[in-house]
């Protein structure tokens, strides 16, 4: 039995600890990132549906075939369209989605001219936290995810096929199930 312990040994040493993982890193592919992260937009991500699948601040991107990852905070300054990841442009100081119309964005965002540049991009009407309906805008509702939410009385005052929830003053679009 005593020759195994040198080996035993030498692979316990052999055998460092894994190195740590940042969400961020550059990947290929998927299996390049810890789970539940996934491979979008050249960068180890949380994959979106919508904007509310990200962290407040954050927004839900699409990559070249449309399928959403959230934008990682290094990507919330930039100066021009190359310091992004590719389809990605920079608008209003940020990496986002180029866009035409609002149903180019992922649910929960809108399609709005960046006064800065002259260019249309994505942003999250609803970047601001609060805990109560004064810390919103005008127009919007302070929901239990802590984020402010656009104002409804029907379905129609939503855009993009969301839908009027809530009740009272708290009626919100949230998108539709």
């Amino acid at each position: 039995m005593r020759p195994l312990a040198p080996l035993l040994l030498l692979a316990l040493l052999g055998c460092g600890e894994r190195p740590a993982f940042d969400p961020g890193e550059g990947c290929s592919l998927s299996s390049d990132c810890e789970s539940p992260f996934v491979c979008r937009l050249e960068r180890c991500r949380a994959e979106c549906a919508t904007v509310r699948d990200c962290p407040i601040g954050s927004l839900c991107l699409r990559d070249a075939d449309g399928i959403g990852a959230c934008r990682l905070p290094d990507e919330t300054e930039c100066e021009l369209d190359g310091e992004c990841a590719a389809p990605l442009v920079c608008r209003a100081g940020a990496c986002t989605n180029e866009c035409v119309e609002d149903r180019d964005c992922t649910a929960g965002s809108v399609c709005a001219l960046d006064m800065a540049s002259g260019e249309l991009g994505c942003f999250d009407p609803s970047d601001t936290e609060c805990s109560r309906a004064s810390d919103c805008p005008d127009d919007y509702v302070c929901k239990a995810d802590g984020r402010c939410r656009p104002a409804c009385r029907e379905d129609r005052d939503c855009r993009d096929g969301a839908v009027c929830t809530g009740v009272g003053e708290l009626t919100m679009c949230e998108p539709a199930p």
